[in-house]
């Protein structure tokens, strides 16, 4: 879906508003997701990780980043569909002979159902955008038979954030400097469909600041989960020190090994 994000459903000069429509609603479901993984995240390891209150911070920091970029992206449509009124009224009620208004007189693609169509996909559970070109920089002819949706991935990631509640500690930060590194991904896709919609959307500014924005957003995600495993790396130096070159010897070293403690009550 990333992917799809930054490149495009379909080659951009080819593409109308519809087809514009339909990548901008793809933005929110996937920071929605986003944001309930990272806070199911920062709820299992503040409840039950032995970290430095440094790194618990960090993934608090996360959690509420997460939370603010699903806002921003929630906003979208809804800046849409604000900015564009006339443009969408000139496409939903047009006048008789409107399309003499059109650009060069040229035919146009867009009627009145499609655009419906692609306005109201902001308001359905679809987790995926309809397949397009992947990986080539929108140079390929783009189609509209839809993806498998992202459900399964999405509980995926969801319960990975979720069992961070239990697992050796040094597989757990590993885990969350990979979801960085995810986030980061996301951010990215986000930032390059922005300087897609700068270079050849006909959207108003404030749509286009909208979504650089929430992309801003998605990446402060990644910054504090990174943030986090720096603070780990510095306040729990000893403990992966030794996990990675136990003294004498890893038998030797199990014998520090303690008896488990649940949460308190």
């Amino acid at each position: 879906m990333a992917d799809q994000l930054a490149h495009g459903l379909h080659n951009d000069a080819d593409a109308d508003m519809a087809d514009h429509i339909i990548e901008l609603t793809g933005i929110p479901n996937m920071c929605k997701n986003l944001s309930l993984a990272v806070q199911e995240a920062g709820r299992a390891l503040a409840r039950t990780a032995p970290l430095h209150p440094s790194v618990i911070k960090h993934l608090n920091n996360a959690a509420i980043a997460a939370r603010s970029a699903g806002l921003m992206a929630d906003q979208i449509m809804v800046v849409f569909v604000q900015a564009h009124r006339e443009d969408i009224i000139r496409v939903l009620d047009p006048r008789i002979g409107e399309e003499r208004w059109n650009l060069r007189n040229g035919p146009g693609t867009l009627d009145a159902a499609k655009l419906r169509a692609a306005i109201s996909s902001a308001h359905s559970a679809r987790l995926a955008l309809p397949a397009g070109t992947s990986g080539g920089g929108g140079q390929g002819n783009g189609g509209s038979k839809l993806v498998p949706a992202s459900d399964g991935s999405t509980k995926k990631l969801i319960t990975l954030m979720k069992g961070f509640t239990r697992g050796h500690m040094v597989n757990v930060l590993s885990e969350v400097a990979g979801s960085a590194a995810g986030v980061e991904v996301v951010a990215d896709s986000v930032t390059k469909l922005y300087r897609r919609m700068v270079k050849t959307w006909p959207t108003e500014g404030v749509v286009d600041d909208t979504v650089r924005a929430t992309a801003s957003r998605v990446r402060a995600v990644s910054t504090e989960l990174r943030n986090a495993i720096k603070a780990a790396q510095r306040a729990h130096e000893r403990q992966l020190r030794l996990n990675a070159k136990p003294r004498k010897g890893a038998k030797a070293e199990s014998k520090w090994d303690v008896a488990g403690r649940g949460p308190a009550n």
